[in-house]
């Protein structure tokens, strides 16, 4: 090969990587601008085409993937029509997309907590942990999550189970049914579980006082210790 023809070669190799380094900036830009559209920066070109930001979810560039999933969650409710692709996205490779994924579908509200509660349920442990974390964020609160919530408590990975009873007392008294599995969780082998779990029972209150005034007399020492945090952490 001439020297002429390497040197084209590696001109070649340049521009594309050139041009491939320019589209994904480009493609990063876009979302942004979506982003700041969908927040009301624009408010003369307001974007609200869910469908255009579905569609980006399947970008290769993660940062795209964040970006969009952040714009439907500006749109809240509106973007109703994306819960399906974000319970998929609770399972995506990138933790940030992941963790976004979560929090909008909990923006969303209600309109995505039949497909939550489904999520509980899932094969993928990111979709079951991200599925929890949402219901316990989500306002106003999707009462019949409980049921799945309390499964949850169960699940075979620690961090859904942290996930669910943190989210159980953040329904408060409305949790009251969650009392009996909560205070079992007192003796879960995760100390996380233990934590979230008196926490959530405290918060619950007065339905709690009962089972907390039996769990201070468990011969177990973490299961007393959880009940008499459960008494400092809220109104119990």
């Amino acid at each position: 090969m001439t020297s002429g023809a390497l040197v084209a070669g590696q001109g070649a190799r340049e521009t594309g990587a050139h041009m491939t380094g320019k589209r994904s900036f480009l493609r990063i830009v876009l979302s942004l601008a979506v982003l700041l559209w969908s927040n009301g920066a624009f408010p003369y070109a307001k974007l609200a085409n869910v469908t255009a930001l579905v569609n980006a979810l399947g970008d290769m560039n993660p940062e795209v993937r964040r970006n969009a999933i952040d714009a439907l969650g500006k749109l809240g409710p509106e973007a109703a029509a994306a819960v399906p692709e974000l319970v998929k996205a609770l399972n995506d490779r990138d933790m940030g997309v992941r963790w976004v994924s979560a929090v909008t579908l909990a923006k969303i509200g209600p309109q995505a907590a039949a497909s939550l509660i489904r999520a509980l349920g899932d094969v993928s442990v990111n979709v079951r942990r991200g599925a929890a974390l949402a219901l316990g964020e989500m306002e106003p609160k999707a009462s019949d999550a409980v049921p799945g919530l309390i499964v949850a408590l169960t699940d075979r990975d620690g961090k859904v189970r942290e996930n669910a009873a943190e989210a159980l007392g953040s329904y408060g008294p409305d949790a009251a049914a969650a009392v009996p599995a909560l205070v079992r969780a007192f003796s879960d082998e995760d100390p996380y579980v233990n934590g979230k779990a008196a926490e959530a029972a405290g918060r619950i209150g007065k339905p709690a006082v009962p089972a907390l005034a039996e769990a201070l007399k468990d011969t177990r020492e973490n299961v007393r210790w959880c009940a008499a945090g459960a008494y400092l952490a809220g109104s119990a």
